[in-house]
């Protein structure tokens, strides 16, 4: 049973099973309250001003909404300035997690979290500090998460050769393969690559393609 003082909870997530099983999670504490889930931001925004929350657990992706976290997240402080939104997603990619930032939640949780970890980052944020998972401090600092320089978005950031890697590589091709195809050497393909990386702030191939493809670099 949550206490009168509880810092009230919403949940918007499409997962429905995930955000059932956290909801009741959050149940079991005295000092969190769930006052809704919502698979949509439609739905979420038809019902904020009534129940009214002091921390919106907000997932990136929705499958079936008009915006993604990004945008919900920057239109719910438009709407109460002193709500705290808290990313909770499965990405952890410098992209993301710095335009969540950039549209003002205070805090980034990755789902790999352990209930207790959790619980423990939800009581920190309830008191006005910040959490940012393990997952992604591990790479980078929470300086470079809001004052690096901004990431490239479009192709003209990208030499010819840079964006035919990137092509190939989101059609699976192993660098190998690239090498072979573009009739470069492995060095240089590789080479190549770490550039794209830099300029997209990623770590590896996955989150190069990943990244590329919600700027709109790839299609």
């Amino acid at each position: 049973m949550a206490e009168p003082h509880a810092c009230k909870i919403v949940i918007v997530d499409d997962h429905q099973i995930f955000a059932d099983v956290l909801k009741s999670s959050l149940k079991k504490t005295d000092t969190l309250q769930v006052v809704g889930v919502f698979n949509t931001t439609e739905d979420y925004f038809s019902a904020l001003k009534t129940i009214a929350p002091d921390i919106v657990l907000m997932d990136i992706n929705f499958k079936h909404s008009s915006m993604n976290g990004i945008e919900a997240t920057r239109e719910t402080l438009k709407e109460n300035p002193n709500i705290k939104v808290v990313a909770l997603s499965s990405h952890d990619d410098i992209y993301t997690v710095k335009k969540m930032f950039e549209a003002g939640a205070c805090a980034y949780f990755t789902k790999d979290l352990s209930l207790a970890t959790l619980l423990a980052a939800l009581e920190k944020v309830c008191k006005g500090e910040t959490y940012i998972s393990p997952t992604v401090t591990e790479y980078y600092t929470i300086n470079n998460l809001i004052n690096e320089e901004a990431i490239p978005m479009t192709l003209k950031d990208f030499s010819d050769q840079e964006f035919s890697i990137m092509e190939h590589a989101a059609s699976g091709k192993t660098d190998k393969e690239i090498a072979q195809i573009m009739q470069l050497t492995d060095r240089i393909v590789e080479y190549e690559k770490s550039k794209v990386y830099k300029k997209l702030k990623v770590r590896n191939a996955a989150e190069m393609v990943q990244v590329a493809f919600r700027l709109g670099l790839l299609k």
